[in-house]
C-alpha cells in the first residue's frame, strides 16, 4: 500500500474503530467498567498513532526521535492523567455526586435527561461537555491564575501523540471545574460524563498527531483535526488564540474564534518568549512562580546598550 493511499485511508479507519468501540462498551459493558475499558481504549490508540508518526509523518522534524523533551513529555503525561484526573474525578464526578445527594440532589437539579436512549445521552454529553470545554480552554488562556497551568501545553516547539496529554498535573481541576461540574449540577450521572472525556481524549490524541493524514476540507472543518488545532498552538498570537474547540469547531464559529485549517497553514509552534525552563520539577513549580520566570525572561530579552 502506497503511503499515499494510507493518508487518506487512516484517518477515516481509527475514527470509525474508536466509534465501533464507543457503541461496543455502551451497549454491552457495565457501567462500573467503563472508565476502565476507556482507559483502554486510549492506551490502544496512543500506541497505534506512535507507529504511524514513524511511518507516515505529517513533519519529520516533528519525529519522537531525537525529541530532547520526550521524556518529560511522557512524565507530564503520567501525572496529569493519573494523578491530576484521578482527583478531579474523585472532587468533581464522585464528590459533587456525594455532596449533591446530602443535599437531598441525588439527580442534580434534574434536568438531565436520564430517560433518554443511552446513545442519547452520550451524544448529548459530548456535545455539551464540548461547549464548557471550549470555554475552560478559551478562559485558560485569559485568565490569569489559568494559563500558567496551561502554559506548559504550549511550550513545545513540534507537536506529537506524547505531547497530547503534555499538561500540567494540576490542569485537570479547572477542567472538573468549569465542565464536569456544570454537568453534575445538571444531574449528568458518571458513567455517561466519562464518554465526554474520553472523546476529547481522543480528540485531543488524534489532534496533536505527526501524522500525514489526508481529510477532506469539510470535514476539517466539522470537527476538530491536526490541521484545525494546530492552529491554536501557532506562535502567531491571533492564530494561537483561535480554534479552542476540543471536538466540535462550531463553538469557534459562534463565538467569532474561528481560523479556517484548510487555508490557514501553520510553520511553527510554541511560545514566543516562553519564560519556563526546560526542567521537570521546574516546569511542574512553574504556574506558582510564573510572573517571577516571566519577568526574568523579559530582562534577558532586553539590550545592553554601550557607550
Amino acid at each position: 500500500m502506497s503511503n499515499r493511499l494510507l493518508a487518506w485511508m487512516v484517518w477515516p479507519a481509527l475514527v470509525g474503530a474508536w466509534v465501533a468501540a464507543f457503541v461496543w462498551v455502551a451497549s454491552t459493558q457495565p457501567p462500573s467498567s467503563i472508565p476502565n475499558w476507556l482507559g483502554l481504549g486510549s492506551l490502544t490508540l496512543v500506541v497505534l498513532l506512535v507507529v504511524l508518526e514513524l511511518v507516515l509523518p505529517y513533519r519529520r522534524d516533528w519525529s519522537i526521535r531525537g525529541d530532547k523533551e520526550i521524556w518529560r513529555d511522557i512524565g507530564h503525561s503520567l501525572l496529569y492523567t493519573n494523578i491530576g484526573g484521578a482527583t478531579a474525578q474523585l472532587v468533581f464526578v464522585v464528590g459533587a455526586a456525594a455532596g449533591m445527594s446530602r443535599l437531598g440532589l441525588t439527580n442534580g437539579l434534574g434536568l438531565w435527561p436520564t430517560n433518554a436512549p443511552f446513545a442519547i445521552q452520550v451524544l448529548l454529553v459530548i456535545l455539551l461537555g464540548d461547549l464548557l470545554e471550549y470555554w475552560t480552554h478559551r478562559l485558560s488562556h485569559s485568565v490569569n491564575w489559568i494559563w500558567p497551568l496551561h502554559a506548559i501545553h504550549h511550550s513545545p516547539v513540534r507537536l506529537s501523540t506524547l505531547k497530547a496529554a503534555r499538561h500540567h498535573i494540576l490542569y485537570f481541576w479547572a477542567r472538573g471545574l468549569v465542565a464536569w461540574l456544570p454537568l453534575m449540577i445538571l444531574g449528568a450521572p458518571g458513567e455517561i460524563i466519562f464518554f465526554q472525556v474520553a472523546a476529547l481524549g481522543t480528540t485531543g490524541l488524534l489532534a496533536h498527531a505527526n501524522i500525514d493524514f489526508r481529510i477532506p476540507g469539510w470535514i476539517q472543518r466539522s470537527v476538530v483535526t491536526p490541521s484545525y488545532h494546530r492552529i491554536h498552538h501557532s506562535v502567531e498570537a491571533r492564530e494561537g488564540n483561535s480554534n479552542f474547540a476540543v471536538v466540535l469547531p462550531i463553538w469557534d464559529r459562534i463565538f467569532g474564534t474561528y481560523v479556517d485549517p484548510v487555508e490557514t497553514p501553520v510553520a511553527e509552534v510554541g511560545m514566543k518568549h516562553d519564560p519556563i525552563p526546560r526542567a521537570f520539577m521546574t516546569e511542574i513549580l512553574s504556574p506558582f512562580m510564573y510572573r517571577r520566570l516571566a519577568r526574568k525572561r523579559a530582562r534577558a530579552r532586553q539590550p545592553e546598550w554601550s557607550a
